[in-house]
């Protein structure tokens, strides 16, 4: 099954980037029989905070008050697997117990906590049953770029 979502990008020319609100559309790419169920959503309060929108045909946005804050999904696969991704960081948590909910690993991105130097392009990580989530963030003028997630 293949979703792709998109949203209309904010352009302002005018403004510092990281002091603009910007819009990431988020594209969940499933290559599996499993089906993807977000369970969860997070945003961090930096920045004037964020906002997750999903609109009838389940289509994803991130919407972000500034450069320093993040969403967080929590994703679970029918075959019981469940991860993590932190947009804006661009990282993926995988073999998470039911009590790693996106609430309390969220705050391990921030305030020198252990995923706090984890930004990054793109991660691909592995779990234990042998699938695979990659994470990618697509390059656009400003920075603003949308999430494309794999599940393979």
């Amino acid at each position: 099954m293949v979703r792709l979502y998109s949203s209309r990008v904010h352009e302002r020319k005018s403004e510092n980037c990281s002091t603009i609100p910007y819009t990431l559309p988020v594209a969940i790419i499933n290559d599996t029989e499993d089906v993807l169920t977000v369970i969860e959503k997070t945003c961090w309060y930096y920045a004037n905070s964020g906002a997750w929108t999903e609109d009838a045909g389940h289509k994803l946005t991130l919407t972000l008050g500034g450069s320093g804050t993040s969403g967080m999904l929590r994703i679970r696969a029918s075959s019981g697997h469940t991860f993590s991704v932190v947009d804006f960081w661009c990282d993926a948590q995988v073999d998470l117990h039911d009590d790693d909910t996106a609430v309390k690993l969220h705050p391990g991105y921030y305030n020198g906590g252990r995923l706090s130097s984890q930004a990054n392009s793109s991660i691909e990580r592995k779990c234990s049953a042998g699938r695979t989530v990659k994470v990618h963030l697509q390059s656009l003028p400003c920075g603003i770029s949308p999430v494309i997630i794999n599940y393979s």
